[in-house]
């Protein structure tokens, strides 16, 4: 087990115990639930859209639940999840020294197909 990837840890230990409830509406999540949902992320990820461990990711979310499964996502493949600030200006976003090799930001559009629940 990579120490970084707590989730499938808590997933294998204690599937069925709840992780996470969504306030909006209530929604709960189970560890198991946590733990598929990185998985799918990750196939998503070096699948789909071709990232490879130290890729950075960038990130512009709102708080929701797709925002936990990217971060253990990383934490699972090795990719850098960069945040980004929503209030950021689009050119000062695109010419950031810190992120020259932002490969995507993931938008709710693009978690809806990966998490339809």
């Amino acid at each position: 087990m990579i120490h970084a990837d707590v989730i499938r840890e808590r997933a294998r230990l204690t599937p069925d115990k709840t992780a996470l409830v969504w306030v909006p509406d209530g929604s709960r999540y189970t560890y198991r639930d946590l733990d598929e949902r990185a998985g799918r992320m990750v196939e998503a990820w070096f699948g789909a859209f071709g990232f490879a461990p130290g890729d950075r990711v960038g990130l512009l979310a709102h708080n929701r639940v797709e925002f936990i499964d990217a971060f253990f996502a990383a934490a699972r493949s090795g990719v850098i999840l960069v945040p980004l600030a929503r209030g950021s200006p689009r050119a000062r976003l695109s010419s950031s020294r810190r992120m020259p090799a932002c490969a995507v930001s993931f938008m709710r559009e693009c978690s809806r197909r990966l998490f339809a629940r």
